[in-house]
């Protein structure tokens, strides 16, 4: 039984050390972290400010990443990834999107995501000024982000408890 709790408690702490280095930085694009400085739409890791006007709901983030030829992010509750098509000059597509399939309270973060969702598959350009990422599609529809904040990149975590 000693055993048993030792192999668990070592799975918990592996767990932790896995998030903590999850939390860490997300790229190698200027992300904001208060300065004025243009971010990139690739390598900078975006988060949702608002959709179509409308300001996002603040108990999840959503977010888009563009390496090379992929897209990625979080919808809010499911994560997310395709073919990313877009040029330097202003045009943006995403393809052959797929999402985890998870189940999130309350509805309107589903609902949220799925407006989001249906968003990216139509958008098709994309503009920076400042610091802030607009992407436009055909019917007029906006949405609008910001980089996320490097704050803490690089910053060392160590677990010093695990509870459970």
């Amino acid at each position: 039984m000693a055993l048993r709790n030792k192999l668990m408690q070592m799975l918990a702490g592996c767990a932790v050390l896995i998030l903590a280095a999850a939390c860490g930085s997300v790229g190698t694009g200027n992300n904001g972290g208060g300065t004025n400085t243009p971010a990139s739409l690739e390598g900078t890791t975006w988060l949702l400010e608002n959709l179509n006007g409308q300001p996002v709901i603040t108990i999840t983030t959503t977010s888009l990443r563009v390496e090379g030829s992929r897209i990625s992010g979080s919808a809010g509750c499911n994560s997310y990834s395709g073919d990313y098509t877009g040029t330097a000059d202003g045009k943006f597509g995403a393809e052959k999107m797929y999402r985890t399939a998870v189940l999130c309270m309350p509805d309107e973060i589903m609902a949220q995501e799925g407006a989001y969702m249906a968003f990216l598959n139509k958008a098709d350009k994309y503009s920076i000024a400042g610091n802030k990422l607009t992407l436009k599609a055909p019917d007029g529809k906006t949405a609008v982000f910001i980089p996320q904040s490097q704050e803490l990149a690089g910053t060392a975590w160590q677990a010093t408890s695990i509870e459970g």
